[in-house]
């Protein structure tokens, strides 16, 4: 499945497309589910290759999720794929794709950073689909940039299922050096139990990697 190679700014519609090889007899239909809630069926003729793109216009910046279902015969239905796709405003840090982890092969994440301006703290939104489900953060307790190339953030959130936003997080930036020309930015995504340190305790759940497609925006001054 393909998405944005990269954050997309505000005034721009992202486009996502997939391709599918599934048996012809099986084949019926695709619908792209959105995070606004609504469906969009995909018009495609029986086929063993079926390749599909589409363009989503969203209301405001933001971390959005878009899955692609398939639904064959028999009655099984699947979902085939899933990414964020990220809408950035100006001045904002963004950066959309997933971490090639070398335990678990990819990792979708989304985030969305606004920093502090001195006076305020500043916003973070965090989508991250780490093994135990869809991590979503939205509180942010504390940010620091000690050097031009790298943040570090954290606060608290919520992973599956949970109703509570109890978790604290830890998000770990390292933006690629100008002069190292193919290097991709490197995410690590923290995840500790309730009541738990980050930098003190051990996480429950670690992801590291290199963002792929390696797309980080750090926002123009609008």
């Amino acid at each position: 499945m393909l998405a944005p190679a990269g954050p997309i700014g505000a005034t721009r519609a992202p486009s996502v497309g997939a391709s599918l090889r599934l048996p012809p007899r099986d084949w019926l239909r695709a619908s792209w589910e959105w995070d606004d809630g609504s469906v969009e069926p995909v018009a495609a003729p029986w086929a063993s290759i079926v390749r599909m793109r589409t363009v989503h216009r969203y209301a405001r910046p933001g971390v959005y999720r878009v899955r692609l279902r398939v639904e064959g015969d028999g009655g099984w239905s699947s979902e085939m794929g899933e990414r964020y796709v990220v809408v950035s405003g100006p001045g904002q840090l963004a950066a959309s794709g997933w971490i090639r982890d070398p335990v678990h092969r990819a990792v979708p994440v989304g985030l969305l950073l606004t920093p502090s301006d001195g006076a305020r703290l500043g916003s973070a939104l965090l989508r991250c689909l780490v093994p135990d489900g869809e991590l979503v953060a939205s509180d942010l307790a504390w940010m620091v940039a000690p050097d031009p190339g790298s943040v570090h953030f954290g606060g608290h959130a919520r992973l599956g299922t949970e109703a509570s936003s109890d978790r604290p997080y830890r998000v770990d930036v390292a933006l690629a050096a100008r002069e190292h020309r193919g290097a991709r930015p490197h995410l690590t995504v923290s995840v500790y139990a309730a009541g738990r340190r980050p930098g003190s305790d051990a996480p429950e759940i670690r992801v590291s990697g290199d963002l792929r497609p390696g797309g980080i925006d750090l926002g123009s001054p609008g």
